[in-house]
């Protein structure tokens, strides 16, 4: 298996370093619309949001365990995945990023980068 993150675990306790490594990680396996929302000191879950979509449950499925398996694989350790059997919605929860991996039509139907945009900005929505 490939180690695509070459980051040290002490590097990645950074929100921004761990965004751009998952990033990097969701486009080497073709997740579509990533999109990286800082959530700054307004949440209190997380630090960063990230979206992307899969094309099809095996993708969005694929998509969750692959991120996971190249979190690991630098020694991150209390990685939580959500819905990955389901394939619809995903959810990678890494501590200081959390990725949502959606199906397009789940992604458009709850539109959390409204959300999570209002959120990051410290405004509430209407």
């Amino acid at each position: 298996m490939e180690k695509l993150i070459d980051k040290s675990l002490a590097e990645l306790d950074d929100a921004a370093e761990l965004t751009a490594q998952c990033k990097l990680v969701l486009d080497h396996f073709k997740a579509a619309d990533i999109v990286a929302i800082p959530l700054g000191e307004n949440s209190s879950l997380t630090s960063c949001m990230v979206i992307c979509s899969g094309s099809s449950r095996t993708q969005v499925s694929a998509l969750a365990d692959k991120l996971e398996e190249q979190l690991r694989l630098t020694g991150l350790r209390n990685i939580t995945v959500s819905g990955a059997a389901i394939g619809e919605w995903a959810i990678v929860d890494a501590g200081e990023v959390m990725v949502h991996i959606m199906q397009p039509h789940i992604r458009e139907l709850y539109r959390l980068e409204e959300l999570y945009r209002l959120m990051g900005a410290g405004t509430e929505a209407a």
